[in-house]
């Protein structure tokens, strides 16, 4: 028995040595194994902490910033990416999408404060330049006055230009007064010239006179040319207190002719009785032929008769520039003098720019109106000038003039001229007007092929949005057989506008056998707005959303697929969103399955959700997924948005749709934690209409220094109906960024208090931006009738769209003052613009503004219905019946049910409001939003009056 028991262990002892060695190293080797696994378990089934998350995050974004702006090999392989297969699949095996991330700086910031250590280590010890521009420009979205110091000390020990212009920018943006001295040394003291831009640039951010001195000292006395010329152009268009002293010096004493042209152009912003004496100067005295012009321009954006004189003695220049831009000036002018000075520029003038634009210059003058003198010279030149410009511009002015010489003029042009330019312009002057027999013109002008391509484009997209039947043989043939793709292209979406299986055939043909990509996606665009489940349409998406190499066309494809509901593309959907590499592909495929609906498209729509690599794909499966969510995964947006500060943008309007407390309080919760996100955030608190939210915006609106943020905080604050927001509203007509004051004039509008009507005016005064047209929709939702001389005045000193916003807003005060601009708009080729000349007419309800209407054959079928209902139905019928009946279009100029919820906000009648109760939940937020201003707008008003039947 011993020796049986002792016999492995005397086998063991003859093994050789370095066999025992070996099975020594094995086991130490799984034992490790096994302990690594443990550790790699441990680590995987631990919870990560919500700090080492973001700051996991962070790294990722810097990283994927880092590898975007690589050199030498990386070039290489982003050239993979157009190469044929499979170099794009290898590249992005290796490299990941080709997606560039432009918006690095706003995931970082949307990360909060939690990613600020890792965020300004990058931005002073990462070795790669664009990194630490990103990392400056991400502090600055987080916008805390606490990162000042940083800046300096980062600005201090930075050598790359780029980096030092990204810091002094951020200084800016973040707006505290502290970071002034830094600034106003560099703008003065470092030697780059472009750094000393970036410093007085941000100097412009800060309303301190201390600032604005250091700016004028700086363009006005530094050495360097270019850098007073960049500065000075920096402030065009930008009306800064305090600025305009210096560009009027600058205009008439820098030594540099670019400069001097530079300020008069600046000027053009900030004119004044000094601004203007300065630049008639210019105008009259400057050597250089640039400054001249410049000065011309400017002063085209003043009044006066003496300025219209000066005007009238430029046009006889002997300089070209000079004439052409005085002529383009004296558009702004009505004088006999200066139109007799135009007639005579356009007939005897050798320049092309200037007869250009004095042809012009009297098509504005005359927009609307009749003149025999002006149109006979008008008519002479489109006959007989040898240049194709001046010939186009005198069509145009035609087409906007009224009589019938012009029209008589326009229709042989359109038999004789074959230059396409000026084709195009008859075209388009041609489609103003309600005359039947251009459709006839148009086809026998296409078919024996006289119309050269822009204008083959421009009379094909006129006779689909006119709807004339006849001319569907014509645009088939263009679609299959012409040589300009974008002739094709406009066939196919003209086809969109018809039926019958003849028009299905040829674009399911031109779906599969068209050679370039843009003309398949206008097809795909085509059958889905003739919405048909036609076997051969369907079985051409399915084939090209399976085959087609080209990305935009599969996801027009799947767009439309999804839209019609085609259930056999289903499986093909699922397999996009789960597997394809492209993300827009995915996200277009997450959008057609949220169109579905069901438990299949559910689960892989919450697995998206859930796993998918790019964060944009999941904010679309989120934004898919919420109709169809149960209360179990409306708990998951939520535990996300707290949990994934990257997705707060795109969860915050779901979580403002549900408008629970449970959505509300962490809506709240994520303002104080300095997350980026934050004007969504706070416009998804205002939909919820949550009183707990008012403070947390008003404190948004009081202390953010992000601008989007601000007007964000103003737009829900319009939105929540909140009577107290009043006084902070008023304050923000005033914010220095244009895009508050404008949003706070909405808002305003929306509130309807008349204690907004005095700051409203005032503000109805500045010029540019949005904020006019927004501040004459406001004084029209409140209407009160106060306001009208002021909109009066707007109504004769506007530019064109203001012109129109005032027209309207007086229409729904009552007052016809504006009833020619609205009939003027009836012609304009934009349809948001006719769309809001019909709705002023409509509710303006006049004699003159019916027998306008009548007259009104709108070659878009939708607004065509809208004027049919305004006349049979009334003016809040029109609108009613277009928010419950327009599609939805997939041109944002033309989203008619947005337009037709805001028309009824204007008309605030209350028979309206069993239709707006019906979208008060509509998937389209704007719908919604106006929709429910409507009804509270409506509500409120009938409250008022029972109160006052009471009593």
């Amino acid at each position: 028995m011993n020796e049986d028991a002792s016999a492995p262990s005397a086998d063991a002892a003859q093994l050789p040595p370095w066999y025992r060695r070996i099975r020594r190293k094995w086991r130490l080797f799984w034992l490790l194994l096994l302990v690594a696994g443990g550790v790699m378990l441990f680590l995987a089934v631990k919870p990560e902490s919500t700090q080492s998350r973001v700051e996991r995050q962070a790294r990722k974004i810097l990283s994927d910033v880092r590898r975007q702006n690589r050199i030498g090999v990386s070039s290489v392989l982003d050239a993979m990416y157009d190469w044929p297969k499979p170099f794009p699949q290898i590249a992005t095996a290796l490299f990941g999408s080709h997606e560039r991330n432009f918006d690095a700086q706003e995931q970082l910031a949307s990360l909060g404060w939690r990613a600020v250590p890792v965020v300004t280590n990058a931005l002073f010890r990462d070795p790669n330049a664009e990194v630490r521009s990103v990392a400056a420009q991400a502090l600055a979205e987080i916008g805390d006055p606490v990162f000042v110091p940083t800046f300096a000390g980062a600005f201090h020990r930075e050598s790359e230009d780029s980096v030092r212009q990204a810091i002094l920018r951020a200084l800016g943006r973040i707006g505290d007064t502290n970071a002034v001295p830094l600034l106003i040394t560099v703008a003065q003291g470092t030697n780059d010239a472009s750094v000393r831009v970036a410093a007085a640039d941000a100097l412009v951010e800060f309303e301190s006179l201390e600032a604005f001195a250091a700016i004028t000292n700086t363009f006005l006395h530094d050495p360097d040319v270019s850098l007073r010329r960049g500065i000075v152009q920096n402030f065009s268009y930008r009306s800064v207190p305090g600025i305009r002293e210096g560009l009027i010096t600058a205009l008439t004493s820098d030594a540099d002719g670019a400069v001097r042209e530079a300020a008069a152009r600046a000027l053009r912003g900030q004119l004044s009785g000094e601004a203007v004496g300065a630049l008639l100067s210019a105008l009259r005295e400057d050597a250089h032929d640039k400054v001249r012009a410049a000065a011309a321009e400017a002063l085209g954006q003043t009044s006066g008769e003496e300025v219209e004189a000066a005007l009238v003695r430029a046009l006889e220049s002997d300089t070209n520039s000079v004439s052409a831009a005085a002529a383009q000036a004296l558009e702004n002018f009505s004088g006999a003098a200066s139109e007799r000075a135009l007639l005579g520029a356009l007939t005897t003038n050798w320049a092309v720019g200037v007869r250009a634009n004095a042809a012009t210059a009297l098509g504005r003058r005359l927009d609307g109106t009749t003149n025999p003198v002006v149109a006979a010279t008008l008519i002479q030149s489109l006959q007989t000038d040898n240049d194709t410009q001046v010939r186009a511009e005198a069509a145009s002015a035609l087409g906007r003039m009224e009589g019938p010489e012009s029209v008589s003029a326009l229709f042989a042009a359109l038999e004789k001229e074959r230059k396409a330019n000026v084709q195009v312009e008859v075209i388009s002057g041609l489609r103003r007007r309600p005359d039947s027999a251009l459709s006839g013109v148009l086809l026998r002008l296409l078919d024996s092929a006289l119309l050269e391509a822009d204008a083959r484009e421009r009379a094909v997209e006129h006779l689909g949005s006119a709807r004339i039947d006849r001319a569907v043989p014509t645009l088939i043939q263009l679609l299959e057989s012409d040589a300009e793709a974008r002739v094709r292209g406009a066939a196919a979406e003209a086809l969109g506008h018809f039926s019958g299986t003849n028009v299905i055939a040829a674009l399911s043909t031109a779906l599969a056998k068209d050679d370039t990509g843009d003309v398949r996606a206008h097809v795909a665009g085509a059958l889905r707005e003739l919405r048909v489940h036609q076997p051969a349409a369907t079985a051409a998406l399915l084939q090209a959303m399976k085959k087609d190499d080209d990305e935009n066309v599969r996801v027009a494809v799947i767009n439309t697929l999804g839209e019609l509901r085609i259930t056999n593309a289903q499986p093909a959907l699922l397999f996009s969103l789960r597997r394809d590499s492209s993300r827009e592909i995915r996200i277009a495929a997450a959008g057609a399955l949220g169109e579905f609906g069901g438990a299949t498209a559910v689960s892989a729509l919450e697995k998206a959700f859930a796993n998918d690599r790019e964060r944009r794909v999941r904010s679309a499966a989120a934004v898919a997924l919420a109709p169809l969510a149960n209360a179990e995964q409306r708990k998951i947006f939520i535990a996300t948005f707290n949990e994934e500060p990257l997705l707060r943008a795109e969860l915050a309007p779901l979580l403002g749709r549900m408008a629970t407390s449970e959505a509300v309080s962490a809506l709240l919760a994520s303002l104080a934690d300095g997350a980026g996100g934050r004007a969504a955030v706070v416009r998804a608190l205002g939909e919820t209409g949550d009183p707990r939210g008012a403070a947390a915006v008003m404190d948004v609106l009081a202390r953010d220094r992000d601008a989007g943020a601000r007007a964000g905080a103003v737009t829900a604050l319009g939105r929540m109906g909140n009577p107290d927001a009043v006084p902070v509203l008023i304050a923000a007509l005033k914010d220095r960024a244009g895009s508050v004051r404008t949003e706070a004039a909405w808002a305003l509008g929306h509130l309807g208090d008349a204690r907004a009507c005095a700051a409203l005016g005032e503000a109805l005064s500045e010029r540019g931006g949005e904020n006019q047209f927004a501040t004459a929709f406001a004084l029209a939702e409140i209407g009160d009738r106060s306001a009208v001389p002021q909109l009066t005045v707007a109504l004769a000193r506007a530019a064109d769209r203001d012109k129109l916003a005032a027209a309207c807003a007086l229409a729904f005060l009552d007052d016809p003052a504006g009833m020619s601009v609205l009939g003027e708009t009836l012609r304009s080729d934009q349809s948001w613009m006719r769309f809001t000349a019909l709705i002023g007419l409509l509710r303006l309800n006049t004699a003159e503004s019916r027998r306008t209407l009548e007259n009104c054959r709108d070659f878009d079928a939708t607004l065509a219905a809208v004027v049919e209902a305004g006349l049979r139905l009334g003016g809040p019928g029109a609108a009613t019946n277009l928010l419950c009946t327009a599609q939805r279009n997939t041109s944002m100029t033309q989203n008619y049910r947005h337009f037709g919820a805001r028309a009824l906000v204007l008309f605030n009648d209350p028979a309206t409001l069993p239709a707006l109760k019906k979208f008060a939940d509509d998937s389209e937020e704007e719908v919604r939003v106006a929709v429910r201003v409507a009804i509270r707008r409506i509500e409120r008003k009938l409250a008022v009056s029972k109160v006052a039947a009471e009593n």
